[in-house]
């Protein structure tokens, strides 16, 4: 592995981590080493696989022998997270464990320079009610502990603080998506609190940016924390906006709420936001367009 660089990508069979290979894929790159974890219980040991982008994964040795695999020069992508697990034990294993242990293992060889994306979450900074309080306290754990090796030379951190992902491939038993599953199906839809405003970004947009910091080096070079871009919606907007794309007959009731929830992404720590070609991003419209396609079963969704 003389000459080529490592990109050790964390947490692949997520809703990002997937949306990230499928991309690798899509772009074909060529000249990294990919390596990529795989989903495992607290009970086992993580697994890792490299990564061709025009074959299956294959099979990767015990987990001892990642540091040797991983050339001197690395890009690490934490993707791996849990959320309303219904396991505490899940949650502290992947938010915190998982890459504490991964970390430790490559900060052990000389000479290793690892530049580190970290994937945050805005509730890690929001003033609103946390809906999921052991993933933020963990996430916030693993925070923490990768502040405490901020004086290490031969570790560079980057934090990307991400908004609510939306796109096709999601977990369908995810809110939105099983919304939408259950209007296509010409169901009845209560919505509570309409006038909640989400604040929206394409998971594919943020796969390939990742990926454009594989090729701009610079971008992860130095400490900093940044917003990705984002468009705030209302809920009620984004029901009527499904239902026109998607030609739905389905009957939706908006239950009117006094009490009022997640107004805005209001932080109460701003990171910077991420300055990016907002016209090169995708409209919510193309989002929710290929959404409905992906739900109904339609494979054919340009630029996956």
């Amino acid at each position: 592995m003389l000459g080529r660089e490592s990109l050790l990508l964390l947490g692949s069979t997520g809703f990002l981590g997937s949306a990230v290979v499928r991309a690798l894929r899509f772009e074909k790159i060529k000249d990294w080493d990919l390596i990529v974890s795989q989903t495992s219980s607290p009970e086992n040991p993580p697994e890792f696989r490299f990564l061709d982008v025009d074959t299956q994964p294959k099979n990767f040795e015990q987990t001892q022998n990642l540091t040797n695999a991983l050339s001197k020069d690395l890009v690490v992508i934490n993707c791996a997270s849990s959320r309303y697990s219904s396991s505490k034990a899940m949650s502290q294993q992947s938010n915190f464990e998982f890459p504490k242990k991964v970390l430790e293992s490559l900060i052990t060889t000389e000479g290793r320079q690892i530049n580190w994306i970290q994937i945050e979450t805005f509730w890690q900074y929001s003033k609103s009610p946390i809906p999921d309080i052991n993933y933020v306290f963990w996430k916030n754990q693993f925070k923490a502990f990768l502040e405490e090796y901020s004086g290490n030379i031969n570790l560079k951190v980057s934090n990307l603080t991400l908004p609510h992902l939306v796109g096709p491939f999601d977990n369908p038993n995810r809110f939105l998506p099983r919304t939408f599953a259950t209007m296509l199906k010409n169901g009845r839809v209560a919505i509570d609190s309409p006038d909640e405003v989400f604040s929206l970004a394409d998971v594919r947009d943020v796969a390939e940016y990742l990926l454009q910091t594989l090729n701009n080096k610079s971008a992860v070079q130095y400490s900093q924390t940044l917003l990705f871009p984002f468009t705030e919606i209302t809920l009620r907007e984004i029901i009527n906006l499904f239902l026109a794309i998607s030609g739905s007959d389905s009957h939706v009731q908006f239950v009117e709420s006094s009490k009022s929830s997640n107004p805005s992404l209001i932080l109460s720590e701003q990171p910077s936001r991420l300055q990016l070609d907002l016209n090169l991003l995708r409209s919510l419209d193309t989002t929710f367009n290929d959404i409905f396609q992906w739900l109904s079963g339609h494979h054919k969704i340009a630029s996956l």
